[in-house]
């Protein structure tokens, strides 16, 4: 049994009543500090709309919800930690409108950067270690190899290999890429760096958040850099170049059209 009193700032002392009391029918009673319904949106829970938990659910309460600290960030902070994390945002200035690319790569990008301006220096390594998964795969794709490395033709062929090269780990798909030529040893160290963060701050319980806000943000950029080096996006005579090898990509899914010179 426990005796929970509410604080304003939805944490509570809850004291435990001992089962067994001592000889002389003394309790030995002890406290501690617990946050009441941590995953609760009480502006947005019907289940919670009487007494001190009637509030109305605003912007500002659905930032509070989703930043990393209980109270509401400051726009100061927000702009300080956008202007850290976007510096080099603008390099990836245009992307082709397909799913894959868009859904699998680059939004989860832009939520790493969102996560991260309110605190959620985590949620950005997790995103950006997924992206990078996902841009290793797609690398794969694109190349249309089997998994020896020999070029593939029959989309059935296609698929299959492309299944058994999803569910590798990322060191292994990385080594692949390297060993087919897809990647020099810079993308390999910059993928490696990118798993070997995710793998401390999502595998290691032990460690510690002392210098997660700096990682997080090495994170994205390599991650960003990962993606512009493997779409090979970059400006010449006024128009965007890509990789042929997504052009072909893209071509086969009807979404290149032909410009007359």
């Amino acid at each position: 049994m426990v005796k929970i009193i509410e604080t304003d700032d939805m944490k509570a002392e809850i004291t435990p009543k001992p089962v067994v009391s001592s000889s002389d029918d003394q309790q030995n009673n002890s406290r501690i500090i617990a946050s009441i319904n941590p995953l609760v949106f009480i502006e947005a829970d019907d289940r919670f709309k009487f007494g001190k938990a009637k509030r109305n659910m605003t912007s500002d309460t659905v930032l509070k919800y989703l930043a990393s600290e209980t109270f509401i960030p400051e726009m100061d902070n927000i702009k300080k930690n956008y202007d850290w994390i976007a510096k080099d945002a603008t390099r990836l200035f245009v992307v082709p409108a397909e799913y894959k690319i868009l859904e699998k790569m680059v939004r989860p990008l832009k939520n790493a950067i969102g996560a991260y301006i309110i605190g959620n220096s985590l949620d950005t390594i997790s995103l950006c270690g997924t992206v990078s998964e996902m841009i290793a795969i797609f690398l794969f794709e694109i190349n249309e190899l089997s998994m020896d490395g020999r070029p593939l033709s029959n989309e059935k062929e296609l698929k299959k290999h492309l299944d058994r090269f999803e569910k590798l780990g990322q060191y292994e798909r990385v080594k692949k890429l390297l060993k087919f030529g897809l990647i020099d040893e810079e993308i390999r160290s910059k993928f490696d760096s990118v798993r070997k963060i995710r793998k401390e701050y999502l595998h290691r319980l032990s460690k510690k958040n002392d210098n997660i806000a700096p990682d997080a943000k090495e994170s994205f950029d390599v991650t960003l850099d990962i993606f512009l080096k493997i779409t090979g996006l970059s400006v010449k005579d006024g128009m965007a170049i890509l990789n042929q090898k997504i052009i072909d990509y893209l071509d086969k899914k009807n979404l290149v059209e032909k410009v007359p010179k």
